[in-house]
This record gives structure tokens, sequence and C-alpha cells, in this order.
């Protein structure tokens, strides 16, 4: 039975060509796996077929339903060359909006003719209150380390209300047009162990993008981004990838022996970008998610407990 059901709304709808003026018919298998790569049975699972504008029931024709013994769960209908499909279930983070585009349509149906397609749900273990905030801070002066607080969201004095330096930021920066400028955002840290690692995430996830915990060690104590345009060599590294991450480690303490005693986790969604050049102090804007909680290494955000409470903008865990 065709129900309206747990994957987002499509902002748009693409078009293939066929070879038929009759809608070709497509079908689909998707299931639905733990971390441990075990089926999930029961599992709420959803496939939504894109359809051409003006078809009726259109524009997307959804199904739903519980996912059997071997986690699987299929739906078929007609459909543009276009699906999106996800999963949920409750203990588990949602999977949803996944896009899937078949290759080619023979006899009026869409091949591969049933794709087996696997969504992982991640467990939900350990969400925790953080500070959660989408910032954009002008740089205060060029050439010079300034220190942004993650708690308190904001520079550190002179610049700001901050006490403590979670990240510290370099940014230099020379202007000439659009097509002729030079900029650069380096970030260091406080103390010797604090740092950063860098990880990706794929077109098809869960809804926590990262781990669930934060890793004992891999952080690098330094970072740097640059954007640049000239007449000789054109643009360089415009736009920041969508997919790019970080999970950082910030005031930590140490033991005579070197080993961690206390440390604060956190993460930041969708990299660290940079503009706004021809102002000749560029913003350095990102989307932060920082654990007060010293002894936790859990980078699971409850999101109904932004201690940021400032924030009105609904983050994902």
């Amino acid at each position: 039975m065709k129900k309206i059901v747990i994957i987002s709304a499509f902002l748009f709808t693409i078009t293939v060509a066929f070879c038929s003026q009759q809608i070709p018919v497509g079908k689909a298998t998707i299931k639905i796996i733990d971390e441990q790569g075990e089926p999930i049975v029961g599992a709420t699972a959803g496939i939504a077929f894109n359809v051409p504008s003006g078809t009726p029931g259109g524009p997307v024709l959804s199904h739903e339903g519980a996912t059997d013994n071997k986690g699987c769960f299929s739906a078929s209908d007609s459909c543009n060359g276009i699906f999106y499909y996800g999963a949920k279930k409750d203990g588990y983070y949602e999977a949803h909006s996944i896009r899937y585009m078949y290759k080619d349509v023979k006899l009026g149906r869409l091949t591969p003719e049933n794709p087996e397609l696997t969504v992982m749900l991640k467990k939900i273990i350990n969400p925790v209150p953080m500070y959660v905030r989408k910032v954009a801070l002008q740089t205060p002066e060029l050439d010079k380390p300034i220190g942004f607080d993650f708690e308190v969201g904001d520079w550190i004095a002179p610049y700001g209300k901050g006490i403590q330096s979670d990240f510290i930021f370099t940014v230099l920066c020379r202007w000439q047009d659009m097509n002729n400028f030079y900029s650069q955002v380096n970030v260091s840290f406080k103390n010797p162990n604090d740092g950063l690692l860098e990880f990706a995430t794929p077109a098809a996830t869960s809804s926590l993008l990262s781990p669930h915990a934060a890793p004992m060690d891999g952080f690098q104590s330094t970072w740097g981004r640059e954007v640049s345009a000239d007449p000789v060599h054109g643009r360089k590294n415009w736009g920041t990838p969508k997919t790019q991450n970080f999970i950082f480690r910030t005031r930590t303490v140490v033991d005579e022996n070197g080993k961690t005693t206390a440390a604060n986790y956190g993460k930041i969604y969708g990299g660290i970008d940079s503009g706004g050049e021809s102002g000749g102090k560029p913003y350095i804007t990102f989307t932060y998610y920082y654990n007060p909680d010293s002894q936790s290494r859990s980078l699971e955000f409850d999101p109904k407990q932004n201690l940021a409470k400032e924030e009105k903008y609904p983050f994902p865990p």
C-alpha cells in the first residue's frame, strides 16, 4: 500500500530520457543492517520513486514497510529513473534521503531490475548535552593568533567574552580583486596534546555522521586552509567539501607520565570555510559540537539538550 513515509521531502525531480512515452517501472530491495552487519528485523524502510511532473500521485510515489527476517524490504512502482530510500527503528539513528539512479530502461523496466541496496543503522548509545553552534566569525586582526572559546561561543578577550582558547586562529589576507587575492586560515592549539583529525562521510549515511566516541589518539596539532585566485593559476580551494568533518580535542590535561586525565572532545560538520576577503578581514564559518564533560569522549549529541541556548536552529546528532 502506498504511503507518505519517513523519507525527507524532495526538492527537485531529475528527468531522464526514455525511448517510450510510457513511464517505466522500477523495483528495488533495501536491506537494513546494524554496525556488525547483522540484519535488522522489523525496521521501517521506505522507498520513494520520482515520477515526471504531472503524474497522478506525484511528484514521488512512496512506499514503506517493515523489514523481513532477512532485514529486507522491496517495492516497485512507476519511476523516472531516480528514487530515494532510507530506514529507521527505535533505538537507532535514522538513515534517510539516500539517492539512487537507474542506469537504463529496457522493455518498460528500469535496469538493473532489482538492485539490493544496504542501509546501516547506527545504534543510539550515549547521547549527551553539548554546545552546538553555527558561527560566522570575522577576523579581529590579521597575522595574529587569536583564541576562540567553544563554551562561551566568542573570541577571547579583548576581542570578545571568551575565557579559554579552544581553537587559535591565525588569518592572513591579501586582496586586490576577485581574480587576484590570497587568504590563509591556520588553526593551532594551546596545549601540546590538543588537536583535530579529519574524517569524511559518504553520501549514503546515518543521521549520526560521526563515530559514537572520539578516539584516544591521532590528533594533529595544526591545520590550515588556503584560498586564492590569480590571473595565471586561476582559483584554488574555492568551496569546502560537504563531506569534510573534524573531531577535535581541547583543554587536555595530562599526568606526570603524559597520560591524558581530562580533555574536552567535539566535532565539526561540513569543514571550516572562509570568505569575505574583499573586506580585508575574512570571515571563518563552521558548525561545531562541544562536549563540556572532560571525562566523556561521546560525540553523540542529544538534539533536545543544546547548551547554547541562543541557538534556535535544530541540529542533527
